[in-house]
């Protein structure tokens, strides 16, 4: 009895064993498991965190960000400003030259990409009829649009030599005025030395001054580049009397009368610091003679802006012959472009379509979609340096970081300012600033207006405050062994709760995009230097190369092309 019972013990157990082996060995596989998101338009912002002290508000010193002349300036001492309000500007007419040549660059790479888009739709309506087969009423149109494009490209042929002779006669005019504006530098430079500060100086073989200055050095220097001035206005004299045949030749003499004219201000500007100082000349004397240099001074200055603008208009001219020129041969190249396909389309339909021209004409359709994309990108490089030129000139212009009142304005229109020194200064209607220590690696992305979240530790994650950035000191403090630089913030709406000492954290927005496509960093896949997004379509999975910009903070990455508004994309996968 004991027998039976083990052996139908043993049964069982067997039985329940190798159902467990053929359950594990043969059971289902496990779907693979697929992370997806729907493509939406949002919001991207990028932060710079950092930590900070709450200190009693102070004035906010304001400066150029680049040297040059004050063109305008927009307030004074106690006038009430607001955020963002422009206080003054210096002169930048090269650098609204700059961004014209930008947006020029932008409006021909965008009529490229019209031509491109244009190509597209044609080869797409080639393909179309290609495959419908050609009506003897389709071979009439296309005939009168071979005999239209051919119309169109002598057109736009003549028009590009119409441009060419405009731009050389343009710079000409301006070439013109090179002998007569170099002439008009020596002439001045030339009585600024011998004329109205000849009473300064003895004649015969060892020229010195008439009088005994206080400086001996200044003296010395002031003999010296009297020679120097004297030798660069005779090299100036020859250049004048050379025969100038070519662009360059006029390029390099009015280089030659820069640098002499350079010459003589610095030689003037040395004279004037030695009547400045103690001399042994009588007040009436050192009157005439004071009078005498700010004549030559002013003839000289005159004379040396006109070589400067003269220098500035020719490149300009040249950019702008170079803009219109190109914008002329791309009409002729697009014209070309239209001729060739007018004609293809033509003797397509004349001849009739086999399978391998089809397939031919798919392969074109794919190279004008190429073509499409590749000047997206363009464009994309084409605002980048319009952005760049707009930010170029925001540094020759300060703005007031703050609301507040004007207390110190030493800007004055005319003025030479050199970059960081500071011109104006605000006291900001705040009480209170927050000082923060920036590390070399975020400082670059920190500007000033920029605005930030702050929350305060005594009132923890409860409550937060808005700030602006006022100020960034230009020189670096090295704390613990890394370079950072202090950056100040002004509270916008402090209220009663804020007291000096408190421990503050920051987030700085650097940078916001609004209204784009932006995924999650993961989904995009790097390779062989392009960028991969998988996506689900109709429940395949298939891979788009992708165009992407700004990363944000919170792990998204913009997509400028590559992937639509309602795709799904796969974030992850097993």
């Amino acid at each position: 009895m004991n027998f039976l019972k083990r052996f139908k013990f043993l049964i069982i157990a067997s039985f329940i064993i190798i159902a467990s082996i053929f359950y594990f060995v043969f059971k289902p596989a496990e779907p693979p498991r697929i992370d997806t998101i729907t493509v939406e338009k949002t919001d991207l912002k990028q932060f710079v965190s950092v930590v900070g002290i709450v200190k009693a508000a102070q004035e906010v010193d304001l400066a150029f960000e680049n040297s040059g002349k004050v063109k305008k300036v927009y307030a004074e001492v106690g006038s009430a400003v607001e955020m963002g309000q422009k206080l003054a500007e210096l002169n930048i007419a090269d650098l609204f030259a700059e961004l014209q040549q930008a947006n020029a660059q932008v409006l021909s790479a965008r009529a490229t990409l019209t031509q491109y888009e244009a190509a597209f739709n044609a080869e797409q309506a080639k393909l179309d009829e290609m495959k419908s087969g050609t009506r003897p009423e389709e071979i009439v149109i296309a005939q009168t649009k071979v005999a239209n494009a051919q119309s169109d490209l002598d057109n736009q042929e003549l028009n590009l030599e119409t441009t060419k002779a405009n731009a050389q006669t343009d710079l000409d005019n301006l070439y013109d005025d090179v002998m007569n504006t170099l002439n008009d530098g020596y002439v001045k430079s030339d009585d600024a030395i011998n004329t109205q500060l000849d009473d300064l100086f003895t004649t015969g073989a060892s020229v010195d001054f008439t009088f005994e200055p206080n400086n001996s050095q200044l003296e010395i220097d002031a003999l010296t580049e009297r020679r120097n001035a004297l030798n660069d206005l005779a090299d100036l004299r020859d250049e004048i009397g050379k025969t100038h045949t070519t662009n360059s030749e006029f390029d390099s003499a009015l280089v030659v009368g820069k640098n002499a004219l350079i010459t003589v201000r610095d030689f003037l500007n040395l004279i004037g610091d030695i009547l400045d100082g103690n001399t042994s000349l009588t007040s009436t004397d050192l009157s005439t003679y004071k009078a005498n240099l700010n004549t030559a001074r002013t003839n000289v200055n005159t004379a040396l802006t006109g070589i400067s603008n003269l220098q500035q208009s020719i490149s300009a001219q040249k950019n702008t012959n170079t803009d219109n020129i190109n914008t002329a041969q791309a009409l002729v190249d697009g014209a070309e472009f239209d001729l060739k396909v007018a004609q293809d389309d033509l003797n397509l339909k004349l001849a009739g379509y086999t399978k391998e021209q089809i397939d031919a004409q798919i392969a074109k359709l794919q190279q004008a979609e190429a073509n499409i994309n590749s000047q997206k990108a363009v464009i994309s490089q084409r605002n980048a340096s319009v952005a760049s030129a707009q930010a170029k000139i925001e540094k020759n212009i300060i703005y007031s970081p703050i609301k507040g009142i004007i207390t110190k304005q030493d800007a004055k229109e005319g003025e030479i300012v050199t970059a960081n020194t500071t011109v104006i200064s605000v006291i900001s209607e705040a009480g209170f600033e927050i000082e923060a220590n920036i590390t070399e690696v975020d400082i670059s992305k920190v500007k000033i207006g920029n605005k930030a979240e702050v929350e305060l530790d005594a009132y923890g994650n409860d409550e937060s405050f808005e700030a602006v950035v006022v100020s960034i000191d230009p020189a670096e403090e090295v704390i613990e062994g890394v370079a950072t630089y202090k950056t100040v913030l002004q509270f916008l709406d402090a209220g009663d709760k804020i007291k000096s000492g408190m421990s503050a954290d920051l987030e700085i927005m650097t940078n916001m995009k609004e209204n784009i496509i932006a995924i999650p960093q993961r989904a995009v896949i790097y390779r062989n230097g392009d960028r991969i997004v998988k996506i689900m379509v109709n429940g395949e999975i298939m891979e788009r190369e992708v165009e992407t910009g700004v990363k944000g903070s919170d792990g998204k990455i913009e997509i400028l092309s590559g992937i639509n508004e309602g795709d799904t994309v796969i974030t992850f996968m097993e």
